[in-house]
């Protein structure tokens, strides 16, 4: 036998939500939101590294730069000699791929570790098209 839920608003449910807990953000239907003017925030250890003007790491974020423009640009390059055949779909695809890195890796710019990774990323992507073009 389950046991029974609480009556009345005496605590939470079986899923943890209090009563009266609205599911749904405010803003998202129309209505006025307060956040609107606060200023945009990064998240709290990007805010604490910046403060301690500590140097960027760059050994180990070449490293990490060489190494993801490694397997990007081989996944590119793989992808766009398989398609050899028909260009029409490997320059789609080659686009496609790109459009679909291009916001993580412009939003991951400015953060401390995301940014040797998407330096990596797109110096793979550059490397391999021209590795496609040449061969």
């Amino acid at each position: 036998m389950q046991p029974t839920p609480p009556s009345g608003s005496e605590g939470p449910d079986d899923f943890g939500w209090e009563p009266g807990t609205v599911l749904a953000d405010p803003g998202f239907f129309g209505e006025p939101d307060d956040t609107e003017n606060e200023p945009v925030r990064d998240w709290a250890w990007v805010e604490e590294w910046r403060e301690s003007g500590e140097p960027p790491a760059w050994a180990p974020g070449v490293a990490v730069a060489v190494f993801t423009g490694l397997v990007v640009g081989m996944a590119v390059l793989v992808l766009s000699k398989g398609l050899a055949s028909m260009p029409w779909l490997a320059v789609s695809s080659n686009v496609l791929v790109a459009l679909g890195l291009a916001p993580a890796l412009w939003l991951s710019r400015h953060l401390p570790v995301l940014r040797w990774i998407s330096a990596g990323a797109a110096a793979g992507v550059l490397i391999a098209w021209i590795g496609a073009l040449i061969s």
